[in-house]
């Protein structure tokens, strides 16, 4: 299989599909005459607005329905256009428009794969020519254009994705920067082809710059490859700094050196990008950043609708930031005119406006901790700070670590929290396997790993799943996944915390993900008394769930160490109801409220402050020393 040239430009403006900020925003009839009248360029405008829609917010808009059914033939509708337009001799893209394309890759995946088509193979073929001898080539460079438009992870030739560096920087990066933003790969071709892009993302962003349609997109990659399966998956993250580093060089001037003024305190300012009271990262560092304020002045920025009253009480300010790339230097201004001492982000991966500044030296002291558990990788971050549960010295880190005396950062229960009595089954049938995590963490090896436990299971299984999804096109197509790979399942929407419980106590045992793990979901599971099989790694991430069975101080067998003993610790209590029955006793005579919300916070309350306070106190000397990890005792 061949891919040609780049695109060439376009010449007849007329099928230029150029954007227009005031354009209405079509209806899917609208879309469907125009494919009838041939009028490529609004079917092409039309897709495409629905699509940035869709990729923004997971919905449809404003065609969208609560019936399942609907949404289904409201999908294939679309896809149907899509193909036609895709299709058409007359669609041609240049080089703006084609960003904008494959900036919604996300949203294209899901259009296909929430329809009846059940993904896009078929278009790629309907582009290729074929040879008598069954090869595919995709010659031209408009044909090579709409194949970057149209493959999905799952549909990608595998010869057109090793021959991705024979196209140009400008296409080749904006290709990556829009697989990559893709939530889940769940097919084993589609992990297969998330793993090669990761494993060559220098050679693929060589030279590549970012243009600011792609902006979200690369901010996502930036976070989805945490959850990718190979061990290279944050491979990514220094390449996506370098670029980021190239495009904010012009910003640079509005962050001078930083020379905080003598205080009676020092100033920390925390870069959150979740601090709702309701959020789970208002629950995990709330109460540690309100006990910082012995130690400091803290103020949190964070986008208005992240924060609210109640959590802002917890600061001794709050500053709002709404993320425009237009207002990036005023913002840095509004920074730099804080002079903190020192910045410390909570998490950072999860939102585009937190990496951008991640790539900027702001304040002396910058530093970070496990919201999202994996290091920055970014020359601007010089400290890792986290529970000691959380951290392995054969881990990948780019900062210096430092480790807390404590476990973890500890955790508040949700507001108005009341867990129902735990339900044990004695000789349930079906047996129910729940998967609490959300479907970023979902994967083709972990669906592997389902499979071979169901095959080996002695009882009938059934699988319930809660990736934390409205109902939309991307919980169907995430349920189609779900149901090609396991058959049956049942998979519930996004819902109250109270009606979560209730779905969450009908499951007699938990699984977890790998190589990502749980966090807050381990609370609900352990609340309940369910007992979770788990895998073993040296990353954040994955250690999480390791620290949760040891607080429960239940058997080493239940964290396995490869795929093999996780899908034998599954059996071995999914064959001995007794086992299943013993582990979850266990688990609620250890009074898990006291254990989960209690324990070490109770007892180090300051510890976070404290910590911090460390790092600021012996930043030069800490910055001197060969060594990675530290772990201080601060008095």
């Amino acid at each position: 299989m061949q891919i040609s040239p780049p695109p060439a430009p376009v010449r007849d403006s007329r099928r230029r599909l150029t954007r227009s900020a005031s354009a209405p925003i079509l209806s899917l009839g609208e879309i469907e005459r125009a494919v009838q009248t041939g009028r490529m360029d609004l079917v092409g405008r039309g897709l495409l607005t629905l699509l940035e829609q869709m990729a923004k917010n997971g919905r449809l808009l404003p065609f969208d329905s609560d019936d399942a059914g609907q949404r289904r033939s409201t999908h294939t509708r679309m896809a149907a256009a899509a193909c036609a337009f895709l299709a058409h001799p007359a669609t041609q893209f240049d080089a703006p428009t084609l960003d904008r394309w494959l900036a919604v890759k996300s949203a294209w995946t899901t259009l296909f794969a929430a329809s009846g088509y059940g993904d896009c193979a078929h278009l790629l073929d309907l582009l290729a020519e074929h040879g008598n001898d069954g090869s595919k080539q995709f010659s031209g460079p408009q044909i090579v254009a709409k194949l970057l438009v149209a493959a999905t992870l799952d549909t990608l030739p595998v010869e057109v994705l090793r021959n991705l560096t024979q196209l140009p920087a400008s296409m080749r990066g904006a290709f990556l920067l829009g697989m990559l933003s893709c939530r889940t790969a769940l097919s084993p071709a589609a992990d297969r082809t998330r793993d090669y892009l990761i494993e060559h993302c220098d050679e693929i962003l060589a030279d590549y710059v970012l243009t600011p349609a792609l902006l979200p997109a690369a901010g996502a990659a930036f976070m989805f490859c945490s959850y990718a399966s190979t061990a290279q998956r944050h491979r990514l993250k220094p390449a996506l700094n370098a670029m980021m580093g190239r495009w904010i060089e012009p910003l640079r001037r509005h962050a001078p050196t930083p020379r905080p003024p003598a205080r009676s305190k020092p100033r920390l300012l925390v870069m959150a990008e979740f601090m709702n009271s309701a959020h789970s990262m208002y629950r995990c560092f709330g109460k540690p950043l309100e006990e910082a304020r012995k130690y400091f002045e803290v103020i949190v920025m964070c986008q208005p609708k992240h924060i609210d009253a109640e959590a802002a009480r917890s600061f001794d300010g709050v500053e709002t930031v709404d993320f425009d790339l237009r207002h990036m230097p005023a913002l840095i201004r509004r920074i730099t005119k804080l002079t903190p001492d020192m910045l410390f982000y909570p998490s950072l991966g999860m939102a585009p406006w937190t990496w951008m500044l991640a790539n900027l030296r702001l304040a002396p002291v910058q530093a970070m901790s496990a919201g999202h558990p994996a290091s920055s990788f970014s020359p601007c971050i010089d400290y890792y700070v986290a529970g000691r549960a959380m951290l392995s010295e054969q881990a990948e880190f780019s900062e210096k670590v430092v480790a807390l005396r404590t476990q973890g950062i500890g955790k508040q229960p949700p507001a108005g929290f009341e867990a129902p009595p735990a339900q044990l089954r004695e000789q349930p049938q079906p047996l129910r396997i729940g998967v609490s995590s959300t479907m970023v963490k979902l994967n083709a090896g972990f669906l592997a790993a389902c499979r071979r436990i169901a095959a080996g299971a002695n009882r009938p299984l059934q699988w319930v799943f809660f990736p934390s999804e409205q109902t939309s096109g991307r919980f169907d197509a995430l349920c189609a996944e779900l149901q090609r790979a396991l058959g049956d399942v049942q998979v519930h929407p996004r819902t109250d915390y109270s009606q979560y419980l209730q779905w969450l106590n009908d499951c007699d045992l938990v699984l977890g993900t790998f190589p990502f793990g749980g966090s807050n979901s381990n609370s609900d599971v352990y609340l309940l008394g369910k007992p979770k099989i788990c895998l073993r790694d040296d990353e954040p991430a994955a250690r999480t769930d390791e620290r949760s069975l040891r607080s429960f101080e239940l058997p080493d067998w239940m964290c396995a160490d490869d795929v093999d003993g996780y899908v034998e610790a599954a059996l071995r209590i999914i064959r001995d109801d007794t086992l299943r029955l013993e582990l979850a006793r266990h688990i609620l005579s250890r009074e898990p409220a006291r254990v989960l919300f209690e324990g070490e916070q109770s007892s180090h309350p300051d510890e976070l402050g404290k910590a911090l306070q460390w790092i600021l106190s012996n930043h030069d000397w800490l910055q001197a020393q060969p060594q990675r990890f530290f772990y201080p005792d601060y008095d």
